[in-house]
């Protein structure tokens, strides 16, 4: 079961209150950062990546904390290794490519994502996908997220609807 196998992060830690205070009934709502429109092809798949690297306790970078017991562990450098460093495993590293992919990459690379109705709006956890076969699978929570109408739901609760 996906669910039971998520990190936990993804399936509670997103829903936070936005920067804008101004509206103090807006929320970032997980898996729909997407700009609605085809410019997003050139962004990012997750910006996470770039900001919060995860070192594990054995001296492995990887990319988000999320994507432990992956893959990319295997792969992950290591700074503990003579001449490996934090700059050097974050910039010039195995796992450094998986920062950088765009949405072109993962459309490119998954014929499901790029036909999706929702693929200006999505932004599924690759942690996600890498737990269900590869990088560029699809993610299945956010695909049910979406698909089931989550975030107007989630929309509504925060602005005092009842459901």
């Amino acid at each position: 079961n996906i669910l039971a196998e998520a990190p936990f992060h993804n399936r509670i830690g997103a829903f936070r209150r936005k920067a804008d205070y101004n509206n103090e009934k807006d929320y970032n709502i997980p898996f729909t950062s997407g700009c609605g429109s085809c410019e997003r092809c050139s962004q990012t798949l997750c910006e996470a990546t770039m900001i919060f690297p995860y070192l594990l306790p054995n001296g492995k970078v990887l990319p988000c904390i999320a994507m432990s017991d992956s893959e990319l562990e295997n792969i992950a450098p290591n700074i503990f290794d003579e001449g490996e460093s934090l700059e050097k495993a974050l910039s010039n590293s195995a796992i450094d490519k998986y920062t950088h992919y765009t949405y072109s990459d993962l459309f490119e690379n998954n014929p499901e994502c790029a036909a999706c109705e929702h693929r200006y709006i999505c932004s599924g956890c690759r942690a996600n996908s890498l737990s269900c076969g590869g990088y560029f699978e699809k993610d299945p929570l956010a695909c049910a997220f979406i698909k089931g109408g989550y975030e107007n739901r989630i929309r509504n609760i925060a602005a005092g609807e009842k459901q």
